[in-house]
């Protein structure tokens, strides 16, 4: 096209004051008057609508048309406006009724609460802010609403777990793998993942919910593991070791899910995957081992008091006509690791009530007047304290593995400790050497954690030959000396020089990835029994998945973006006419 002609096709601002009409986008032109959009930028184009439909505006002349121009100017822009802001109102209304779902989410209630919630939102707002009960109004809460959040919500973190394993670069990643059945019968392998990149950046999440319909050997879970980490385009050569509960089908030599993994892993071009036992695990096998004959009589004791609804009653009236200490005994389940330690404490404790109510009742315990067998079970109880607190000490999120095992090497000697429970423990079948025998796998790689921990007090000849001039060159800096007396050893590791440390600083992040046990798996559980209850039992698999991966991610979902990316479906179209109806009758006073 000429210049003449792109001139001719572009707005003119003469059209504006003759024929009431503005721009519309780079290639439109609208009137004022009736709104409507021409897309042809022709002068004989305009001159012709305005002179079918609005030959009457002539009428307007100098000041006038001009006063009048700038009024329809002005209602154009309210009314645009108005546009604007319930846009902007849809969208806080979608906004927050995502927020709610991911409450609703991560304190495990039904998606059916959401109702509930609503009508509590409007029931307050009458109270507080009766102006804004409008806009609450409009918050979209339903069953099937909260079900298409949490579905977004869960797609959007499973985008950004994505980035961050495109992110990992020389990175290193470590997976726990703990497999249960929900109240379906469905056994559910949930498997975890912690990333740690060259900036020492921790990341821990779900990887994936593998719902295993049919049997659970070795190769089904391997395959699940390997199908969730072909999702994420996870290179096998940066993983560094997995942890698992030590199920046969997890930890056998040939056919074990591990093993199989391991296989994998070594076929790719990876190092020897490390294997650990989940460290809490362990120690609960490690401290059964001291369950004696004093257990069976406690148990059966708290049994008598508590099965029969009479007896129970009576014995907790008798302790607080008694004034005990506490109002009821515990009771035991071997499923509930630190019940044992609690139910002998607490016997312990109501010794003397006990005897006395159980005097009465007929049931004499010989035992609770023997002072030998009281000073074995006070042992007893002391030695399952310990082992208690070492429990709780073991759980928790984001401790690594160095401080995992730096808890179980002082508490190993508990035996020593309690010199009299060696000769206790003979008199039972229970191996008083089984607490030695746990732990070896975390053992069998002590070195490979002390050279991490303290990279100071290692021989660097002893050490592998790739790091041997890196730990001299360390341990003669008197700078990087004081670094790691001053910062945690993360940020101590962070500091250090890629290009001076490499083998060292790669060694570091290989053994921050790794899992020392699978309390987060365990803890994942128990969320999704709440969930998938017999109440909830008809939760599909998929919503099991959404609802334990935003119950557990530590990221934050980007509900803006879900929003600015979603078609809104607000209704706007209706009050916005009734606005425009309002506008084209105050013009209609000049017409």
């Amino acid at each position: 096209l000429s210049s003449f002609q792109l001139n001719k096709r572009r707005f003119q601002d003469k059209w504006t004051y003759a024929y009431f009409a503005v721009p519309q986008g780079l290639d439109k032109v609208m009137c004022l008057i009736c709104k409507h959009v021409n897309a042809m930028l022709k002068d004989f184009n305009i001159k012709r609508h305005y002179d079918t439909n609005h030959k009457t505006y002539d009428k307007f002349t100098g000041e006038e048309r001009t006063g009048k121009l700038e009024q329809l100017k002005r209602g154009n822009a309210a009314q645009q406006s108005v546009f604007t802001n319930l846009t902007k109102s849809g969208e806080a209304v979608t906004q927050a009724s995502y927020v709610v779902a991911q409450e609703i989410t991560r304190r495990s209630k039904p998606f059916s609460d959401g109702e509930f919630l609503r009508d509590c939102i409007l029931k307050v707002a009458d109270i507080v802010c009766p102006e804004q009960k409008a806009k609450l109004c409009d918050i979209s809460l339903s069953n099937d609403t909260v079900t298409r959040r949490i579905e977004d919500l869960a797609k959007n973190l499973k985008e950004q777990l994505g980035q961050r394993m495109e992110g990992l670069g020389k990175g290193a990643f470590s997976i726990a793998l703990d497999e249960s059945t929900d109240i379906s019968d469905t056994a559910q392998l949930l498997i975890f993942i912690q990333t740690v990149t060259e900036n020492f950046e921790i990341g821990e999440e779900l990887l994936s919910l593998e719902s295993i319909k049919d049997r659970t050997r070795g190769v089904d879970i391997c395959g699940a593991v390997c199908r969730s980490l072909e999702a994420y385009n996870v290179k096998l050569p940066s993983m560094v070791g997995v942890t698992t509960d030590g199920a046969p089908a997890m930890v056998g030599r040939k056919a074990g899910a591990v093993s199989l993994l391991s296989e994998k892993v070594a076929n790719s071009g990876g190092e020897k995957l490390i294997k650990y036992h989940c460290i809490i695990h362990q120690e609960a096998l490690a401290a059964q081992t001291l369950e004696m004959k004093h257990v069976l009589i406690v148990v059966k004791t708290d049994h008598f008091l508590k099965s029969r609804g009479l007896n129970h009653r009576q014995f907790k009236t008798f302790l607080e006509q008694s004034e005990a200490d506490f109002g009821e005994v515990i009771y035991f389940s071997a499923v509930r690791w630190l019940s044992r330690g609690a139910t002998l404490k607490r016997f312990f404790n109501l010794r003397k009530e006990i005897r006395e109510f159980m005097e009465s009742k007929g049931q004499g315990l010989t035992q609770l007047s023997d002072t030998k067998w009281l000073c074995d079970l006070a042992l007893l109880v002391d030695v399952n304290t310990c082992l208690s607190d070492l429990n709780l000490k073991l759980q928790g999120h984001g401790k690594l593995i160095y401080t995992l095992f730096d808890n179980v090497k002082l508490k190993q000697g508990v035996l020593t400790h309690f010199p009299a429970c060696k000769a206790l423990v003979g008199e039972t079948d229970t191996d008083g050497e089984e607490f030695e025998h746990r732990f070896s796998d975390f053992r069998n790689h002590e070195k490979s954690i002390n050279l991490f921990q303290n990279p100071f007090s290692c021989v660097p000849a002893e050490e592998p030959a790739e790091m041997h001039f890196e730990l001299i060159d360390l341990q003669e800096s008197s700078e990087a000396r004081a670094a790691y007396c001053d910062r945690n050893l993360i940020e101590f590791y962070k500091a250090l020089s890629p290009a001076t440390y490499p083998a060292l600083l790669q060694h570091a992040i290989r053994m921050v990835s790794l899992f020392g046990s699978t309390y987060i798996c365990e803890k994942t559980f128990s969320t999704m029994a709440i969930n998938k209850s017999k109440l909830r039992s008809r939760l599909t698999d998929s919503h099991l998945h959404d609802v334990l991966r935003i119950a557990t991610t530590a990221m934050e979902p980007d509900i803006r973006g879900i929003v600015a990316n979603r078609k809104q479906h607000a209704f706007v179209f209706l009050p916005a006419l009734n606005i425009y109806s309002s506008l084209g009758n105050t013009t209609n006073k000049y017409s």
